[in-house]
């Protein structure tokens, strides 16, 4: 069993077998994706840690290698670059991107779509609440995810 399935355990089901398919083993993924940066502090805060930029039908490719203790994701956003790797801790699991530590609270609604919520942001020892940074919902009836930073 891989870290996200341990992580999610029996909600693992309730994901559409498009999106269990997508976090299982080594994939890839493309399509089409809305990148929407937030607030002032949100902005600033994508443009010093070279997200991507925002815009509406962004090619997004995903190379994701799944493991038992590990996943990780090279993504890249019309050409620009991320590399992530993850681990699982207690209720989070935990996106490493650069300097950069995503804490993500991860859950399933009713129609198997999954949702990424973001708790908190860490770089070292300064965090920063995730509460108005940004969210990933993924709908297996629609292709385009929407990406809110």
């Amino acid at each position: 069993m891989n870290a996200f399935k341990r992580h999610l355990g029996e909600h693992f089901t309730a994901l559409s077998p498009l999106i269990q398919q997508a976090h299982v083993g080594t994939i890839r993924l493309e399509g089409t994706v809305y990148v929407r940066h937030g607030n002032r502090i949100a902005r600033f805060l994508c443009r010093m840690f070279n997200m991507p930029a925002a815009g509406e039908k962004v090619k997004l490719v995903v190379d994701g290698y799944h493991e038992q203790h590990s996943m990780r994701w090279h993504r890249s956003f019309a050409g620009h670059q991320m590399l992530s790797n993850f681990e699982t801790q207690e209720k989070f699991i935990i996106e490493h991107l650069g300097p950069l530590k995503l804490w993500l609270k991860l859950s399933v609604d009713g129609n198997g779509s999954l949702n990424y919520q973001l708790e908190r942001v860490s770089v070292g020892r300064i965090s920063i609440p995730g509460w108005h940074l940004a969210w990933l919902h993924l709908n297996p009836s629609n292709p385009v995810a929407i990406i809110s930073m």
